[in-house]
């Protein structure tokens, strides 16, 4: 057998997952001729999917020393660079095949990818621009260029953008989804809700832990409905506004939520029956009364997400007066709650704002500051340029109970986009909230108001990691309500 027929049945084997098969016949080829680099391109590439990394990197990098110029050798070495960690590896050689060959469809869109993840979302943009010129009916390129379009700002681009890729492919659940946040960002919520079936199959969601059939907003005549939380503790916030509109009939609602989080809730939702997450779950989930289940974010079509008040949390009233009592032994105020990081690991840092930025709000000269942030935060406070006061014996991050009742004694909370914002949100405490350019759905894209919050205002970042601005027109705000000047 010839070396290219040993190759040709090679790669069928391949193909077809006949993996110890094609490992002999490459290996057949390269005893043959040991720099063959086809052979080591494409064991390399085999090594690669058995997990055995380092070989393959090493038999891939040869093949290009041996062959510089195929551009699938450089998209390979990207894939298994970027499945061991080495970003900056994998983003030169996705460049290297791009470079090759221009159009590459697979290196465009995996380099694309990369890029907006480090929110490079300009560089991820062009690339995919030139891809469409020549993939210009491909919906996964269509997808990706949605989300470096949202990146930037610019949604109408993204929606047009996720709407071509889905009427291309109707069943990509993720483009879907896309467009439901894109639409969501917008304020066009009638819309962006019609797509919300997409979201468990669309995003990261992934399947009920309960055998109990999804509620579908049809009245329930008896029985107890299972409303449980699925995502942090802010979120759960967010969407115990939309529980009470859920009761229907006769139905009894169990509600599951973060076990921090359930005597407040228990006080806030007085017609339901609240309890603590466990793993497993608990049996009061499982009871054979239990006859239908939601995550409480799935709640958003079925319910009006938008009632009247949203000040759905109640306080422990005893708490709230003792800190209240603590509160004028700093002074005569006002009382302005702060917190600056977000503890979220995927989106955490680019809502994050060191509090070492915060020096022209902490210049107010009337106000006293109240940490309010969760974790570890001796060290900045030690740095800061004002005296801000921790509430003694209060576990910021387990103490929820404790943290509601604070933000309920204060008057007003400056914040970034994390847990703080959604307990002064749903308590009706005035808060100013600092958003980073590319915010989650909830807050809207554009406006000075909150639509789940009425007393939150927010003051938005135009460019990825640009603070001044936001930090500019708060502080200025800020003097101009206790009349600093």
């Amino acid at each position: 057998m010839s070396t290219e027929a040993k190759l040709e049945e090679a790669q069928t084997h391949h193909r077809a997952g006949r993996l110890g098969e094609a490992e002999s016949l490459y290996r057949a080829v390269l005893e043959d001729d040991p720099d063959a680099p086809d052979a080591l391109h494409l064991l390399g590439l085999l090594a690669g999917q058995v997990g055995n990394g380092l070989a393959g990197e090493k038999l891939i990098r040869k093949s290009i020393f041996l062959d510089p110029k195929t551009p699938n050798a450089h998209l390979d070495l990207g894939n298994l660079l970027g499945a061991q960690g080495d970003g900056v590896g994998a983003e030169a050689a996705y460049r290297a095949a791009l470079d090759l060959e221009p159009h590459n469809r697979a290196a465009g869109l995996n380099l694309a990818t990369r890029l907006r993840a480090q929110y490079d979302f300009d560089q991820s943009v062009n690339i995919l621009t030139q891809l469409i010129e020549k993939h210009e009916n491909d919906p996964d390129i269509l997808n990706e260029l949605g989300q470096g379009l949202r990146g930037l700002g610019d949604l109408e681009g993204a929606i047009a953008a996720y709407g071509k890729a889905v009427t291309l492919r109707g069943d990509f659940a993720g483009a879907h989804w896309n467009l439901c946040v894109a639409l969501m960002l917008m304020g066009d919520y009638e819309k962006g809700l019609a797509q919300w079936g997409w979201r468990a199959a669309g995003s990261e969601a992934g399947p009920s832990p309960f055998p109990h059939p999804q509620w579908d907003g049809a009245r329930l005549p008896g029985g107890t409905l299972l409303i449980h939380g699925e995502q942090g503790i802010g979120d759960q916030i967010l969407c115990s506004g939309f529980i009470e509109s859920a009761a229907q009939g006769k139905a009894g609602i169990l509600v599951e939520c973060d076990a921090r989080l359930a005597p407040l809730l228990d006080r806030s939702l007085p017609g339901c029956e609240v309890i603590g997450m466990s793993d497993p779950p608990p049996d009061r989930c499982m009871a054979q009364d239990v006859t239908h289940q939601i995550s409480m974010i799935d709640l958003a079509p079925l319910v009006d997400p938008f009632p009247g008040s949203r000040r759905t949390l109640k306080a422990d009233p005893d708490r709230t007066r003792e800190f209240r009592q603590w509160l004028k032994t700093l002074g005569g105020g006002p009382f302005i709650g702060i917190s600056w990081r977000s503890a979220n690991v995927r989106t955490g840092s680019r809502k994050s704002l060191p509090l070492e930025q915060w020096d022209p709000i902490l210049a107010a000269r009337e106000a006293i500051f109240v940490n309010l942030q969760y974790g570890e935060t001796e060290e900045e406070l030690a740095r800061a340029p004002a005296n801000i006061h921790t509430p003694p014996g209060l576990d910021r991050h387990d103490d929820l109970e404790g943290l509601a009742a604070l933000i309920a004694a204060l008057d007003l909370v400056i914040s970034t986009s994390n847990l703080t914002v959604h307990f002064a949100g749903a308590l009706g405490v005035d808060c100013w909230v600092m958003l980073n350019s590319t915010p989650l759905w909830y807050w809207g894209a554009s406006a000075e108001s909150a639509p789940f919050y009425p007393s939150l205002r927010l003051f938005r970042q135009l460019n990825v990691g640009e603070w001044g601005k936001v930090i500019g027109e708060v502080s200025g705000q800020l003097g101009q309500e206790l009349g600093d000047g």
